[in-house]
């Protein structure tokens, strides 16, 4: 994929920031074949570089439940899946169409790990580790498809952090899944991850190959998620 810096749109940038202008950015409407890249508004990296800010994970219940399970600690496990299966709740309201399935699939499959738990019903971790796995590819599926959104509205800004969001929780699906990538998906996830740090800093990055990018890493999603549906304790 090539990319080639928009020094016009840095120097642009650059004196509006001198002046003063914090207004809202104007969309840009770009030529046919080439996506010019949006100012990223008050980015703070979160796990990857240009991770939006208001960035809101579930990890952090994942990780609690698998720690307390490991030692022992049923109730405390039990807890922090029902505030996972929460989260994925409350994501699928505000997630379209095409993700919302996933989510809500999560949020009930999270909510019956919590019972099986908290009744002593599941014995190992892996259990839990699975669940974790078909979680977190139903999250990058989500966030994949906000970046289609955002480059339809060519907030591209945007299109680069839900791109990079997406690759962060395919990444953690690959590892709770005890998966191993081959070396399609591999080029896949490190061109998209290419691409949406050049987006982030206001590089144009040709349509084309940005599609081509995001048809790839699409692809990989769709069939990682095929894979973890068949995988169980």
């Amino acid at each position: 994929m090539r990319y080639r810096a928009s020094s016009i749109t840095s120097l642009a940038l650059c004196l509006a920031v001198a002046a003063g202008a914090c207004g809202r950015a104007r969309e840009a409407k770009p030529a046919a074949e080439s996506v010019k890249a949006a100012v990223p508004a008050q980015v703070t990296p979160v796990e990857s570089p240009g991770a939006l800010a208001i960035r809101r994970e579930a990890q952090a219940y994942f990780d609690q439940a698998r720690a307390s399970f490991v030692a022992r600690d049923v109730a405390s496990s039990a807890k922090a899946l029902r505030d996972a299966a929460g989260f994925f709740r409350a994501q699928a309201e505000s997630a379209s169409a095409g993700a919302q399935k996933a989510l809500e699939k999560s949020a009930s499959e999270l909510g019956l790990l919590s019972a099986d738990v908290d009744g002593g019903k599941t014995k190992v971790v892996a259990s839990l580790d699975y669940v974790f796995a078909r979680a977190q590819i139903a999250e990058a599926r989500n966030h994949y498809l906000r970046a289609n959104s955002a480059l339809q509205k060519y907030d591209n800004a945007r299109v680069g952090a839900e791109l990079t969001m997406a690759v962060d929780h395919f990444q953690r699906a690959v590892k709770d899944g005890g998966e191993t990538l081959g070396s399609a998906a591999t080029k896949a996830l490190a061109d998209t991850r290419a691409a949406a740090a050049e987006l982030m800093k206001g590089t144009i990055v040709a349509r084309k190959d940005l599609d081509k990018t995001m048809a790839a890493f699409g692809k990989e999603i769709e069939g990682l998620g095929t894979k973890l549906e068949r995988r169980k304790a």
